[in-house]
């Protein structure tokens, strides 16, 4: 029998661990128990889960939940980290096997979770990227995608942890302060792909922009002092599209805002027991000031999480 402890030693152990990884860790944990529970395989001593199951079948269960992940990269960390949980913080010797790439679903392509969009995240080098990607996926946006090249730096309140979006005010998670505020003080754009900053392809941002989202310094945008033009943005996920091509990973600025809407229905299904109809579609819109909503969003939602 193996013990897998529960879910506060969990928690505590993985406390210092990067966003993605912890974020990751918990929730793959909590859904192995209520796996490893659903099949009889479970019991409980002194607050702790027990297990008969075999490391195998702990193994084919990590497979079967990652597939229906689209990037390699991720199911890669996802893996590794349950593989160091189980090393570091259970005391079991392991080390967990990977799903081969050639037998990964392509599920939802596009459409990623909170727990997947860290980990694209992870992979770029400047925070004006991660706040722009995670932004868009987080629902950053009033009427048009390139509305979060608008947002003004004052428009930022840290104190409330709120942003303003057009005629919006959006509440921020934690993720999404930590980038806003590496953005907002970051100095420099990096080519993608140079980690050192050496590669004559960096430039200074001006930081006298007032906005968050900053631009190349050229004197067709009043050396960055303008906004990033529509263009601009096209232009900037398409370079993050190629730096993440090796990965598998597809960056569309709709199925990213979609994925975020999504994610939040799945939050929201499992903290209140949602079922999804007319009435709580409506609640859910009015709650996180949500204007667009198709019958496509509604499939989209039960083909990821259902």
């Amino acid at each position: 029998m193996l013990n897998l402890r529960n879910y506060t030693t969990v928690e505590k152990a993985t406390d210092n661990w990067n966003e993605a990884s912890k974020v990751g860790v918990r929730a793959n944990y909590r859904r192995l128990i209520s796996f490893l529970s659903e099949r009889g395989k479970l019991t409980t001593n002194e607050g702790e889960n027990i297990t008969t199951a075999t490391l195998e079948e702990i193994n084919e269960f990590l497979i079967v939940h990652c597939g229906r992940m689209d990037s390699y990269q991720s199911i890669t960390i996802r893996v590794n980290d349950f593989s160091k949980l189980f090393n570091e913080v259970f005391g079991i010797s392991v080390r967990f096997l990977n799903i081969p790439p050639n037998e990964i679903v392509k599920d939802n392509e596009g459409i990623y979770t909170k727990e997947e969009i860290i980990a694209i995240c992870d992979q770029f080098i400047n925070s004006q990227d991660k706040f722009l990607v995670y932004g868009i996926w987080y629902g950053l946006k009033d009427k048009r995608f390139d509305d979060i090249t608008g947002i003004r730096v004052d428009e930022v309140d840290f104190l409330k942890e709120e942003i303003i979006v057009g005629e919006k005010i959006i509440k921020m998670d934690e993720t999404l302060t930590m980038y806003c505020k590496s953005a907002i003080e970051e100095v420099a754009y990096y080519k993608l792909g140079e980690v050192d900053g050496s590669s004559n392809e960096a430039y200074d941002l001006n930081t006298n922009s007032p906005y968050i989202v900053r631009s190349k310094p050229q004197k067709n945008n009043n050396m960055g002092l303008s906004k990033m033009t529509f263009n601009g943005l096209r232009t900037r996920i398409a370079n993050l599209n190629n730096s993440l091509e090796e990965y598998g990973v597809s960056l569309k600025p709709q199925k990213l805002y979609i994925g975020g809407v999504i994610y939040k229905m799945h939050e929201e299904s499992l903290k209140n027991n949602i079922t999804w109809n007319n009435s709580t579609i409506k609640d859910f819109k009015r709650k996180y000031n949500i204007s667009a909503f198709s019958t496509d969003t509604l499939l989209l939602y039960k083909n990821k999480y259902n």
